[in-house]
């Protein structure tokens, strides 16, 4: 889980510093993928850990805290639109 976070970390990283398009682009696929595999590791974890009438739960704990994650980090910051 730590070598998908520390990927996830650099694609960002890269892709928020490019000026180049492709670069973006491709930094922004292998987020995605390694998003998913991070999702799939903690998924299965998460299954294994807890008895069989509990997974549910579990699940939406982890789903839950997830979507907190993503809603509690800074916002970029919005540039004004002149009308």
């Amino acid at each position: 889980m730590l070598a998908f976070l520390g990927v996830f970390a650099v694609t960002h990283t890269v892709g928020a510093l490019t000026s180049d398009y492709g670069v973006l682009f491709a930094t922004r696929v292998v987020g995605a993928f390694v998003y998913a595999g991070f999702w799939a590791v903690a998924a299965a974890t998460t299954v294994s850990l807890v008895p069989a009438t509990a997974r549910g739960k579990a699940m939406g704990i982890v789903a839950v805290g997830q979507g907190r994650s993503r809603a509690a980090a800074p916002a970029k910051e919005r540039t004004k639109v002149a009308v």
